[in-house]
């Protein structure tokens, strides 16, 4: 892609997906500073731009690129990925890995180790990978507090979990 125009730009996201048109189930495969990312040995047909500002300001997704007509090789471990962004305000993006049909689970706790939300509650999911969003809401629909939060993926044998914070 071509250079921002805007000289504000921190940062472009880019989301995978196995569909052409725009939609929250796109992942977040990663970010860059710069025009090119590497997509090599990832399973997507479609791939998504957004730009950044130094604001934490997230625009339109740019159109959809066909970086191959084949996908790649399918996903190949278990993964849970930083959440985009981080810190957020009022909502974030989750993303992981499942490389077989299994048994999922991710939940999100507060510092002292409470539930706050489910996010997926024991479901199968399929091989491949996923994306949730958590709204900073808890399960009663409420607005948490500004603070740290702990995200954990639970699916067979793999466990992980991983720090996000949520600024007001």
């Amino acid at each position: 892609w071509d250079q921002a125009l805007e000289n504000d730009i921190k940062h472009f996201t880019v989301y995978g997906s196995t569909i052409p048109n725009w939609d929250e189930t796109a992942a977040v495969i990663g970010t860059t500073t710069g025009t090119t990312f590497d997509v090599t040995g990832l399973s997507f047909v479609y791939y998504h731009l957004t730009a950044s500002d130094f604001s934490g300001n997230q625009g339109e997704a740019a159109s959809t690129t066909v970086a191959s007509g084949v996908p790649g090789p399918g996903i190949a471990t278990w993964a849970l990925h930083a959440n985009v962004p981080n810190p957020f305000n009022p909502s974030t993006r989750i993303s992981f890995e499942v490389p077989e049909t299994n048994r999922v689970s991710l939940v999100i706790y507060d510092l002292s180790g409470r539930l706050v939300r489910t996010l997926v509650a024991g479901e199968i999911l399929p091989a491949k990978r996923h994306v949730r969003q958590w709204n900073g809401r808890d399960e009663a629909g409420q607005p948490v507090a500004a603070g740290i939060y702990f995200y954990r993926l639970n699916a067979g044998n793999f466990s992980a979990t991983k720090r996000m914070m949520l600024v007001k």
